[in-house]
């Protein structure tokens, strides 16, 4: 059985990465959050709605440098 994904709400987050892509300068953005908030979800919808070419990269999990 397949299940559909559903992507509901965050506009106002879905519109600050919008507005960040439109303006006419370099951007450097920071996505930062909670564990399992949806971070990666949010950019990967984003990229999918507005049909942009954009990298991302996440962060692998490491312990602290001692």
């Amino acid at each position: 059985m397949h299940m559909e994904f559903r992507f509901f709400g965050r506009q106002p987050e879905l519109d600050c990465l919008e507005r960040a892509w439109n303006r006419n300068s370099a951007q450097f953005m920071v996505l930062t959050g909670r564990r399992d908030v949806g971070k990666t979800t949010l950019l990967l919808e984003w990229m999918r709605r507005y049909k942009r070419n954009a990298l991302y990269w996440a962060a692998p999990d490491a312990p602290p440098a001692a």
